[in-house]
């Protein structure tokens, strides 16, 4: 996993010429003195990538690991995959789905890794990421929703299911920023799962041998009505958008049947 500097922040002239393409140097994601390293790179033309999880990679195997690089598990490097990416600035934070149904939480503001999964689970993989964070809560907490499924073709029944995972944070900063309110949070102390729904024709009440696939996991953005009365402190709050109302979309086929059932659900965290 390679986090690239795209230098959109530098003043300079990309190359047009597809023949004489910019090159990538990968780095360690742990080094002293970014700055000097950055300007070394652009001036030699290049772009400057940060490896992750370098540990992880050992002879032909992949190590998943926790944030203190103990081993979890290993498999073989040709059986791994990344599935999902979700980039939350409101956590500045990175999560990675694999295919083995596990996934990893890293911290864009020191690149280091502050959380890996371990549910025992490793058939399904992670397909989908959505973040959640409700509404004048006085606590430092958000919601990560997590989709699995598998991603062979070669059976006639699966399992796809979309847990709720709560996030628990230490500090959550309120910035003020053109005319809005921007919240920041810190130091992830939990992770911990909460809900999980099982995306078939009946939402797991009733089991039947089915075949699903994810079509939608994406939070709603929306805002609050502003009333003309409102003080301008108030219409600031009233300009960022709201995130607490999650879509999931699914199909499902059940078995020896050729009929596609379509579902919707709209999840409210304030309700």
């Amino acid at each position: 996993i390679y986090l690239l500097d795209l230098k959109n922040d530098e003043h300079w002239n990309p190359v047009e010429d597809e023949c004489c393409l910019c090159g990538i140097e990968a780095v360690p994601g742990v080094v002293r003195d970014v700055p000097r390293l950055r300007d070394e790179v652009n001036q030699r033309n290049a772009h400057l990538a940060f490896e992750l999880i370098e540990s992880s990679h050992e002879n032909g195997s992949f190590h998943y690991i926790t944030t203190d690089d103990q081993i979890i598990e290993t498999f073989d490097s040709v059986d791994v995959s990344v599935t999902s990416l979700l980039f939350e600035p409101r956590a500045t934070a990175l999560f990675v789905g694999f295919s083995f149904g596990q996934f990893h939480i890293f911290s864009l503001q020191d690149l280091s890794l502050i959380f890996s999964s371990d549910t025992q689970r490793y058939s399904s993989a992670v397909v989908r990421f959505a973040f959640q964070e409700p509404e004048n809560d006085p606590r430092n907490f958000c919601y990560l929703w997590v989709v699995k499924e598998s991603t062979t073709d070669d059976s006639d029944e699966n399992s796809v299911t979309a847990t709720m995972h709560q996030l628990m944070y230490q500090h959550n900063k309120i910035f003020h920023k053109a005319d809005s309110i921007i919240s920041l949070y810190s130091n992830l102390e939990c992770c911990s799962p909460r809900y999980e729904l099982t995306l078939d024709a009946t939402l797991g009440l009733n089991p039947i041998p089915t075949k699903s696939q994810i079509l939608q996991c994406s939070t709603i953005e929306h805002y609050s009505p502003v009333n003309e009365a409102f003080t301008d402190e108030e219409k600031e709050e009233h300009s960022t958008p709201y995130i607490s109302l999650l879509i999931l979309g699914w199909e499902s086929f059940s078995t020896g049947d050729k009929s596609r059932n379509v579902q919707l659900v709209v999840f409210d965290l304030n309700r």
